[in-house]
């Protein structure tokens, strides 16, 4: 394993991880959500040693795959037990990690991939039909790699061939330039999102790792968070609060929990897997 700096995201989860390798760090629970294809078992669950022997496995599959300059990978994936695992493997390339949506329109993804730079798409196995019928359309596009053991596919993305697509509307060329540019010199980046774009074209936000970091340690700080709280990740990827409740949780030897998007939308459920099943002691 690369040593890595404590001021970055996946630096704070090394460094504490390690010391709770035989803590739970993530639990997935499914709730019997019918027409899910996440995990089929109700819960599931990874120790903090396991969910560190995940990172790195893909970590070494990325920069095996990737050219040695790729600082980008995006994350096309439902809420799922592995997804922390994903990330972390995508940061320790290191790399910054692109969230995209699948419930989302398809051709918002492809602006975010054309404005982000975006080259590599990290895709759950059960989406990759999904992704390829979304997108074949809109992008070029080619499978890299089918990494069967972590549940994921790599695809490469030829940016640029969207623009060409009928029907397609595409980003500005100066935008996409500009966009380019700036992220071809920034280092240390952690993930970009992108605003909704109520307001005009939506955009991306580039996040360094040293933004965010002192956020979570002020927040960690804040709310007195220990090894025996369970955090609930309530926001999707594509919003920033899953970032918050993601590394809180997991820089602080805390249990990360997840459920579908199916539960989200059912209150009773909802309450019911957070604080009767759970305990769930921190949520926003």
């Amino acid at each position: 394993m690369q040593p890595v700096a404590a001021d970055t995201l996946h630096g704070l989860v090394l460094s504490v991880g390690r010391a709770h390798g035989a803590r739970v760090a993530v639990t997935f629970d499914a709730g019997g959500a019918r027409g899910s294809e996440s995990e089929s078992s109700e819960s599931e669950s990874l120790s903090y040693s396991e969910l560190l022997s995940a990172a790195e496995r893909l970590s070494g599959l990325l920069r095996a795959r990737g050219p040695p300059e790729e600082r980008l990978f995006g994350l096309y994936c439902e809420p799922g037990l592995r997804v922390p695992a994903w990330i972390l493997g995508i940061l320790q390339v290191p790399a910054a990690y692109v969230p995209l949506d699948p419930e989302g329109a398809p051709v918002q993804s492809v602006r975010v991939m054309e404005q982000s730079g975006l080259n590599y798409c990290v895709v759950q196995r059960h989406l990759v039909q999904r992704f390829n019928a979304r997108f074949s359309s809109l992008v070029s596009m080619e499978v890299c790699a089918e990494w069967q053991s972590e549940d994921i596919t790599l695809f490469r993305i030829h940016r640029g061939a969207a623009a060409q697509q009928p029907g397609h509307e595409g980003v500005p060329l100066s935008l996409l330039s500009a966009a380019q540019s700036h992220l071809a010199g920034q280092q240390g980046l952690a993930y970009v999102l992108h605003t909704s774009g109520t307001t005009g074209w939506p955009k991306t936000v580039r996040v360094p790792h040293e933004c965010i970091v002192p956020n979570i340690i002020h927040i960690r700080s804040l709310f007195q968070v220990t090894a025996e709280d369970i955090i609930f990740m309530a926001s999707p990827l594509t919003f920033d609060p899953s970032v918050v409740d993601m590394f809180v949780a997991l820089s602080s030897g805390a249990r990360l929990l997840i459920v579908p998007t199916i539960t989200k939308r059912n209150p009773n459920k909802l309450a019911a897997t957070l604080f009767k099943k759970h305990q769930n002691t921190i949520l926003q």
